[in-house]
């Protein structure tokens, strides 16, 4: 999820009603979604543009599953293998 709709290589507006519940269960309307490029070869789909959110989210189980990888965290790095 992003606040931000400049890194959007595509975009969908969603309806109105699309929202999400944030850690104080208020609910948050989602303005769009679509694919934000990370690099030459890492494109994130399906990522949410919800611009009343104050930090970019990166849900690292999709980013897993949709990339077939493993992550792997330590103190200093996050590494991503295939």
């Amino acid at each position: 999820m992003t606040y931000s709709s400049t890194k959007f290589i595509s975009y969908k507006p969603c309806p109105s009603n699309k929202k999400i519940k944030t850690a104080d269960d208020t609910f948050i309307k989602v303005a769009g979604k679509g694919g934000i490029l990370l690099s030459q070869d890492l494109i994130l789909k399906d990522v949410l543009h919800v611009p009343k959110l104050f930090a970019k989210l990166l849900y690292i189980h999709k980013l897993t599953t949709d990339l077939q990888c493993l992550a792997t965290f330590s103190p200093t790095l996050c590494k991503f293998q295939d």
